[in-house]
């Protein structure tokens, strides 16, 4: 399979799973909004929302096509994971909110793994769009470190109350 072919699965994959993750904090800000947890949210939402424009501006540069059932999937994806979250653990527990900043973690990370995998590329593709690659890298780690320190918190009051 040519190199672009597989760079298009890639960055599709990721597309999706920013859907996903746009979702996720997006109803975890709403559910908390006027909290501590949904103040530290919305720039979290914001970002995620401009990366994932700046992840389909990329595409469109390459000349790599959006998959409209990739962004789908994402969504539904997220959806049921929250459906899973609530059929686990009756209403808005501390769990809950735990094993939600948990799974948006993990998408963050991914996120993060995505521009240092494009980034090392990049370095090798003179034909590709150039992209501050270490600005995203940053902002990815803020990400993490502020879903970390509420996830932390979370942890303290999930499983030492």
């Amino acid at each position: 399979m040519p190199a672009n072919e597989q760079v298009g699965i890639y960055l599709n994959d990721h597309l999706g799973g920013s859907a996903a993750g746009r979702d996720l904090a997006e109803r975890i800000r709403k559910q908390h909004e006027g909290t501590a947890l949904g103040e530290a949210m919305a720039p979290i939402v914001r970002e995620i929302e401009e990366d994932q424009e700046t992840l389909s501006a990329f595409m469109r540069r390459l000349g790599v096509g959006e998959s409209k059932v990739k962004v789908v999937a994402g969504s539904t994806l997220q959806k049921l994971s929250s459906l899973v979250f609530e059929l686990g653990v009756e209403g808005d527990s501390p769990l809950n909110r735990f094993l939600e900043l948990e799974a948006l973690l993990l998408g963050v990370s991914g996120k993060r793994e995505l521009w240092l995998a494009l980034r090392e590329a990049a370095a090798h593709r003179p034909d590709w769009p150039e992209l501050d690659f270490g600005a995203l890298i940053e902002r990815a780690d803020k990400q993490l470190q502020e879903l970390e320190r509420q996830r932390l918190q979370l942890a303290v009051t999930a499983f030492a109350s």
